[in-house]
Protein backbone atom coordinates (compact mmCIF):
# COMPACT_ATOMS: atom_id res chain seq x y z
CA UNK A 1 0.00 0.00 0.00
CA UNK A 2 2.56 2.87 0.89
CA UNK A 3 4.32 2.24 -2.59
CA UNK A 4 1.37 3.90 -3.75
CA UNK A 5 2.02 7.31 -3.98
CA UNK A 6 -1.39 8.41 -3.27
CA UNK A 7 -0.20 7.60 0.20
CA UNK A 8 2.57 9.81 0.55
CA UNK A 9 2.40 12.45 -1.07
CA UNK A 10 2.35 15.94 0.42
CA UNK A 11 -0.01 17.20 -1.13
CA UNK A 12 -2.64 14.39 -0.70
CA UNK A 13 -5.10 13.94 2.54
CA UNK A 14 -4.10 10.88 2.31
CA UNK A 15 -1.55 8.45 3.93
CA UNK A 16 1.83 8.65 5.70
CA UNK A 17 1.38 12.58 6.10
CA UNK A 18 -1.78 11.98 8.01
CA UNK A 19 -0.47 9.62 10.44
CA UNK A 20 -1.83 10.82 14.14
CA UNK A 21 -0.83 9.20 17.00
CA UNK A 22 -2.75 10.98 19.32
CA UNK A 23 -5.85 9.60 17.82
CA UNK A 24 -5.23 6.22 18.01
CA UNK A 25 -7.99 5.38 20.60
CA UNK A 26 -10.35 7.59 19.25
CA UNK A 27 -10.13 5.34 15.52
CA UNK A 28 -9.56 2.37 17.90
CA UNK A 29 -13.69 3.40 19.27
CA UNK A 30 -15.08 5.02 16.57
CA UNK A 31 -14.68 3.95 12.92
CA UNK A 32 -11.85 1.09 13.36
CA UNK A 33 -14.53 -1.26 15.62
CA UNK A 34 -17.71 0.05 14.01
CA UNK A 35 -16.55 -0.91 10.16
CA UNK A 36 -14.28 -4.09 11.39
CA UNK A 37 -16.45 -5.66 14.14
CA UNK A 38 -19.87 -4.18 15.19
CA UNK A 39 -21.20 -3.47 11.43
CA UNK A 40 -20.10 -7.29 11.29
CA UNK A 41 -22.72 -8.79 13.45
CA UNK A 42 -23.64 -11.47 11.53
CA UNK A 43 -20.55 -12.72 11.16
CA UNK A 44 -19.99 -12.48 14.72
CA UNK A 45 -23.39 -14.67 15.64
CA UNK A 46 -22.00 -17.35 13.06
CA UNK A 47 -18.88 -17.34 14.92
CA UNK A 48 -20.54 -17.23 18.74
CA UNK A 49 -22.71 -20.32 17.14
CA UNK A 50 -19.91 -22.20 16.17
CA UNK A 51 -18.52 -20.97 19.81
CA UNK A 52 -22.01 -22.51 21.54
CA UNK A 53 -21.46 -25.80 19.87
CA UNK A 54 -18.22 -26.47 20.16
CA UNK A 55 -18.11 -25.91 23.71
CA UNK A 56 -21.22 -28.34 23.66
CA UNK A 57 -24.06 -25.64 24.56
CA UNK A 58 -23.13 -25.10 27.87
CA UNK A 59 -21.05 -23.24 30.50
CA UNK A 60 -20.38 -19.57 30.38
CA UNK A 61 -18.18 -19.64 27.60
CA UNK A 62 -20.95 -20.69 25.47
CA UNK A 63 -23.87 -18.01 26.48
CA UNK A 64 -21.67 -15.08 26.38
CA UNK A 65 -20.59 -14.73 23.06
CA UNK A 66 -24.48 -15.42 22.43
CA UNK A 67 -25.22 -12.76 24.33
CA UNK A 68 -22.21 -10.19 23.05
CA UNK A 69 -23.64 -11.06 18.98
CA UNK A 70 -27.03 -10.86 19.69
CA UNK A 71 -26.60 -7.13 21.09
CA UNK A 72 -24.47 -6.53 18.05
CA UNK A 73 -27.04 -7.68 15.57
CA UNK A 74 -29.87 -5.48 17.72
CA UNK A 75 -27.73 -2.61 17.61
CA UNK A 76 -27.28 -3.14 13.74
CA UNK A 77 -30.61 -3.51 13.11
CA UNK A 78 -31.46 -0.51 14.69
CA UNK A 79 -28.58 1.29 12.90
CA UNK A 80 -27.16 2.92 16.21
CA UNK A 81 -23.67 3.63 15.35
CA UNK A 82 -21.01 5.61 17.43
CA UNK A 83 -22.05 8.87 16.50
CA UNK A 84 -25.20 8.42 18.68
CA UNK A 85 -23.38 7.07 21.84
CA UNK A 86 -21.71 8.38 24.24
CA UNK A 87 -17.79 7.40 24.74
CA UNK A 88 -18.59 5.62 28.12
CA UNK A 89 -20.92 2.72 25.65
CA UNK A 90 -18.21 2.73 23.28
CA UNK A 91 -15.71 1.66 26.18
CA UNK A 92 -18.05 -0.52 27.19
CA UNK A 93 -18.37 -2.16 23.68
CA UNK A 94 -14.86 -2.08 23.13
CA UNK A 95 -14.48 -4.27 25.92
CA UNK A 96 -17.14 -7.13 24.90
CA UNK A 97 -15.05 -6.98 21.88
CA UNK A 98 -12.41 -8.36 23.86
CA UNK A 99 -14.47 -10.57 26.05
CA UNK A 100 -15.62 -11.96 22.62
CA UNK A 101 -12.33 -12.48 21.32
CA UNK A 102 -10.87 -14.04 24.09
CA UNK A 103 -13.27 -16.66 24.18
CA UNK A 104 -13.38 -17.57 20.67
CA UNK A 105 -9.29 -17.99 20.92
CA UNK A 106 -9.95 -20.24 24.19
CA UNK A 107 -12.45 -22.05 22.73
CA UNK A 108 -10.92 -23.24 19.33
CA UNK A 109 -7.20 -23.30 21.52
CA UNK A 110 -9.45 -26.18 23.83
CA UNK A 111 -11.38 -27.73 21.80
CA UNK A 112 -10.19 -31.17 21.24
CA UNK A 113 -11.99 -32.27 18.31
CA UNK A 114 -10.28 -29.74 16.07
CA UNK A 115 -7.00 -30.98 14.84
CA UNK A 116 -3.55 -29.17 15.23
CA UNK A 117 -3.28 -28.04 11.52
CA UNK A 118 -6.81 -26.51 11.66
CA UNK A 119 -5.85 -24.48 14.70
CA UNK A 120 -2.92 -23.06 13.23
CA UNK A 121 -4.43 -21.44 10.18
CA UNK A 122 -7.64 -20.53 11.78
CA UNK A 123 -5.28 -18.22 14.49
CA UNK A 124 -3.25 -17.03 11.21
CA UNK A 125 -6.35 -16.39 9.44
CA UNK A 126 -7.55 -14.37 12.32
CA UNK A 127 -4.50 -12.61 13.54
CA UNK A 128 -3.91 -12.07 9.89
CA UNK A 129 -7.31 -10.01 9.87
CA UNK A 130 -6.65 -7.62 12.56
CA UNK A 131 -2.69 -7.66 11.47
CA UNK A 132 -3.86 -5.81 7.69
CA UNK A 133 -6.25 -3.14 9.73
CA UNK A 134 -3.97 -2.35 12.35
CA UNK A 135 -2.21 0.80 9.99
CA UNK A 136 -5.46 2.14 10.01
CA UNK A 137 -5.18 3.00 13.74
CA UNK A 138 -3.19 6.09 12.89
CA UNK A 139 -3.55 6.44 9.30
CA UNK A 140 -6.46 7.91 7.26
CA UNK A 141 -8.84 7.86 5.79
CA UNK A 142 -10.33 4.13 6.70
CA UNK A 143 -13.36 3.14 5.02
CA UNK A 144 -15.61 -0.05 3.78
CA UNK A 145 -12.94 -0.98 0.78
CA UNK A 146 -10.14 -1.12 3.29
CA UNK A 147 -11.89 -4.11 5.17
CA UNK A 148 -12.70 -6.51 2.46
CA UNK A 149 -9.59 -8.53 2.43
CA UNK A 150 -10.02 -9.23 6.47
CA UNK A 151 -13.95 -9.80 5.88
CA UNK A 152 -12.54 -12.91 3.64
CA UNK A 153 -10.27 -13.99 6.13
CA UNK A 154 -13.15 -14.24 8.81
CA UNK A 155 -14.86 -15.71 6.77
CA UNK A 156 -11.88 -18.28 6.28
CA UNK A 157 -11.93 -18.43 9.91
CA UNK A 158 -15.52 -19.58 10.18
CA UNK A 159 -14.78 -22.10 7.41
CA UNK A 160 -12.27 -23.62 10.07
CA UNK A 161 -14.53 -24.43 12.59
CA UNK A 162 -17.62 -25.28 10.21
CA UNK A 163 -15.79 -28.07 9.46
CA UNK A 164 -16.04 -29.50 12.95
CA UNK A 165 -19.92 -29.04 14.18
CA UNK A 166 -21.10 -32.22 14.84
CA UNK A 167 -24.45 -30.78 13.08
CA UNK A 168 -25.19 -31.54 9.64
CA UNK A 169 -25.87 -27.70 8.67
CA UNK A 170 -23.44 -27.95 5.88
CA UNK A 171 -25.24 -27.82 1.85
CA UNK A 172 -24.27 -30.33 -0.02
CA UNK A 173 -21.21 -30.24 -2.37
CA UNK A 174 -23.41 -30.32 -5.28
CA UNK A 175 -25.88 -27.46 -3.58
CA UNK A 176 -22.80 -25.27 -2.72
CA UNK A 177 -21.26 -25.18 -6.36
CA UNK A 178 -24.72 -24.13 -8.13
CA UNK A 179 -24.85 -20.94 -5.44
CA UNK A 180 -21.22 -19.98 -5.58
CA UNK A 181 -21.89 -20.04 -9.75
CA UNK A 182 -25.29 -18.34 -9.15
CA UNK A 183 -23.32 -15.33 -7.32
CA UNK A 184 -20.29 -15.27 -9.39
CA UNK A 185 -22.57 -15.32 -12.23
CA UNK A 186 -24.83 -12.46 -10.49
CA UNK A 187 -21.86 -10.27 -9.78
CA UNK A 188 -20.14 -10.70 -13.41
CA UNK A 189 -23.07 -9.46 -14.77
CA UNK A 190 -22.76 -6.27 -12.75
CA UNK A 191 -19.66 -5.79 -13.62
CA UNK A 192 -20.09 -6.09 -17.46
CA UNK A 193 -23.33 -3.45 -17.50
CA UNK A 194 -21.11 -1.43 -15.57
CA UNK A 195 -18.26 -1.63 -18.18
CA UNK A 196 -20.31 -1.27 -21.16
CA UNK A 197 -22.37 1.56 -20.02
CA UNK A 198 -18.32 2.95 -19.25
CA UNK A 199 -17.44 2.73 -22.63
CA UNK A 200 -20.41 4.05 -23.43
CA UNK A 201 -19.92 7.05 -21.53
CA UNK A 202 -16.09 7.65 -22.35
CA UNK A 203 -16.73 7.69 -25.95
CA UNK A 204 -20.05 10.45 -25.63
CA UNK A 205 -17.36 12.05 -23.27
CA UNK A 206 -14.33 12.15 -26.45
CA UNK A 207 -17.02 13.28 -28.71
CA UNK A 208 -18.36 16.15 -26.74
CA UNK A 209 -14.77 16.96 -26.34
CA UNK A 210 -14.00 16.93 -30.25
CA UNK A 211 -17.39 19.23 -30.43
CA UNK A 212 -15.84 21.98 -28.13
CA UNK A 213 -18.22 21.75 -25.55
CA UNK A 214 -16.47 23.03 -22.15
CA UNK A 215 -19.02 21.74 -20.07
CA UNK A 216 -20.44 18.08 -20.46
CA UNK A 217 -22.57 15.45 -18.76
CA UNK A 218 -21.42 13.10 -17.38
CA UNK A 219 -23.95 10.01 -16.40
CA UNK A 220 -23.83 7.88 -12.96
CA UNK A 221 -23.15 4.28 -13.70
CA UNK A 222 -25.70 1.87 -12.88
CA UNK A 223 -24.08 -0.06 -10.20
CA UNK A 224 -21.89 2.47 -8.80
CA UNK A 225 -21.80 0.35 -5.15
CA UNK A 226 -19.10 -2.10 -6.64
CA UNK A 227 -16.31 0.46 -6.55
CA UNK A 228 -15.28 3.06 -5.45
CA UNK A 229 -14.88 6.95 -7.04
CA UNK A 230 -16.80 5.28 -10.08
CA UNK A 231 -18.04 8.39 -10.80
CA UNK A 232 -15.44 10.83 -8.93
CA UNK A 233 -16.39 14.75 -8.18
CA UNK A 234 -15.51 16.96 -10.58
CA UNK A 235 -12.59 18.55 -9.29
CA UNK A 236 -11.62 15.76 -7.57
CA UNK A 237 -8.11 14.31 -7.16
CA UNK A 238 -9.59 11.16 -9.30
CA UNK A 239 -11.21 12.99 -11.21
CA UNK A 240 -8.55 15.04 -12.36
CA UNK A 241 -6.42 11.85 -12.64
CA UNK A 242 -9.12 10.58 -14.94
CA UNK A 243 -8.67 13.60 -17.14
CA UNK A 244 -4.97 13.79 -17.46
CA UNK A 245 -5.49 9.55 -18.58
CA UNK A 246 -7.97 10.08 -21.39
CA UNK A 247 -6.40 13.34 -22.55
CA UNK A 248 -9.06 15.70 -21.44
CA UNK A 249 -7.88 19.57 -20.53
CA UNK A 250 -8.57 20.52 -16.82
CA UNK A 251 -10.84 23.57 -18.14
CA UNK A 252 -13.15 20.76 -19.23
CA UNK A 253 -16.25 20.85 -16.24
CA UNK A 254 -18.22 17.43 -16.11
CA UNK A 255 -22.10 18.34 -14.81
CA UNK A 256 -22.54 14.52 -13.22
CA UNK A 257 -25.93 13.40 -13.49
CA UNK A 258 -27.90 10.15 -13.02
CA UNK A 259 -28.00 6.96 -14.52
CA UNK A 260 -29.99 7.45 -17.47
CA UNK A 261 -30.62 3.97 -18.82
CA UNK A 262 -30.41 4.61 -23.43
Amino acid sequence: MFSNTAYHAQDNMRGLSNINLSNFIKFLLTSWTELFVKNNALLLLFFAICIYLINNKKGFLSTVPLMIATYFLIRKTLDISYNLQPTLILWIEFILIIIFLIILIITVGNAAQIKIGSKIVFYFYLFASVILLAPFLILTPFGPRNILTSYVLLVLCLFELLKYLEIDIIPSKKIIGSLVLILSFFFISLHAINKIEENKRIHQMKTDVESGLKEIEFPKLPYEFLGHDLTPLDGSVQSNRQQTYHGVSQDIKFNIVGYKPR
